[in-house]
């Protein structure tokens, strides 16, 4: 069994935030593989039939459709590789990865080789969220 950190720390963390907002900001962060997988489906030339080609008449909406929504995984993928960069480069990916996943410190380590104890580990994995409840208002 995996340790599960408290969803709620002491106010007088700095890095505190509030408890509903962790369990929102973690569920948000969750969605990183799903938003990977979208981003991977969408076809960015949908495809066109001859007589469209020839004479014109297709407009470009389709198109920034689908600009739209590769904009939207793009850009909530890059916020949360950039804040767990920011949290610190080194350990900052191996926490994304552990909260994309909801995987625990300790099978973490065996997996990823992190180069830190669990105390360090969740220091990190609170500025996380700490840095992306900032970069979300």
């Amino acid at each position: 069994m995996g340790t599960v950190i408290r969803a709620e720390i002491s106010k007088d963390n700095e890095y505190y935030i509030d408890k509903h907002r962790y369990y929102e900001l973690k569920h948000y962060c969750m969605q990183y593989d799903t938003w990977k997988q979208l981003l991977n489906s969408i076809n960015l030339y949908p495809s066109t039939s001859q007589e469209e080609r020839v004479s014109g008449s297709r407009e470009i909406y389709p198109i920034l459709k689908t600009l739209e929504a590769r904009m939207y995984y793009i850009y909530r993928i890059g916020m949360l590789e950039r804040v767990a960069v920011k949290a610190d480069p080194v350990i900052g990916p191996c926490v994304l990865r552990g909260v994309i996943t909801d995987t625990s410190y300790d099978a973490l380590r065996t997996q990823m080789d992190i180069p830190c104890c669990k105390d360090v580990y969740y220091t990190i994995y609170r500025k996380f969220f700490w840095l992306l409840d900032k970069a979300r208002h």
